[in-house]
């Protein structure tokens, strides 16, 4: 008698198991459904998503999830203004481009969909090397395309800086660079300042650069 017992509460025991298994790989699978439905949702063009389903899924915004930086560097380069018309021997004897400190650089980036709308301006100063690196405001991490709404232009740099006063002009675009640990950086690379001419520069071509008078002039590479 107690042999049969213990052979029915094996049995019992046994079914309970497998009923418990049965429903594990149940809800497995019914969690694998939704997951995959959810990203099918996200990644269909057709499916519309709101600015703050944008954010949720970038994983930026106001909220200040991630960090957004615009860096660069400002250098004095003698060199860049010879090239063209001394050729590469002479350059090559000139020295190394110098950062610029304490030069003065704005990121501005137009938040309306028109060319007039106000743009939205931020501001730093580069260090000892000539860097700067400029933390975007949270509300415009969740800007789409910011590469091409936004831009870099040196307002102002030292008066005692190597280069002397000259004529700039334009801003100058930026590229994503790196992307990674709640971390993306854009960069604008090198402005480049050339030591003034002593020849000024003709009315044609301040009119035609549409340049300002500032301490430097820029050399796009």
């Amino acid at each position: 008698m107690s042999h049969t017992s213990r052979s029915f509460g094996s049995s019992v025991n046994t079914f309970i198991t497998m009923i418990m298994m049965i429903l594990c790989i149940a809800f497995c699978l019914l969690g694998a459904n939704s997951v995959a439905a959810a990203q099918e949702d996200v990644l269909n063009p057709e499916t519309p998503i709101s600015r703050e389903d944008l954010v949720k899924i970038a994983g930026y915004g106001e909220d200040k999830l991630s960090t957004v930086l615009i860096t660069g560097s400002v250098l004095c380069d003698e060199a860049a203004g010879r090239l063209n018309d001394n050729g590469d021997d002479e350059a090559r004897t000139l020295p190394r481009p110098q950062p610029v400190s304490g030069a003065l650089v704005a990121v501005n980036c137009q938040m309306g969909d028109t060319p007039r709308g106000r743009p939205c301006r931020t501001r730093g100063i580069t260090d000892e090397n000539g860097d700067f690196s400029i933390d975007l405001p949270s509300h415009l991490h969740a800007t789409p395309n910011l590469h091409r709404r936004c831009s870099v232009r040196l307002l102002r740099i030292p008066k005692d800086s190597q280069c002397g006063p000259t004529y700039l002009h334009g801003h100058r675009l930026i590229k994503l660079w790196s992307v990674g640990d709640g971390v993306r950086t854009y960069s604008a690379g090198s402005i480049r300042l050339m030591k003034p001419n002593r020849k000024r520069p003709s009315q044609a071509q301040i009119i035609n650069g549409s340049k300002s008078r500032v301490h430097g002039d820029v050399v796009d590479r």
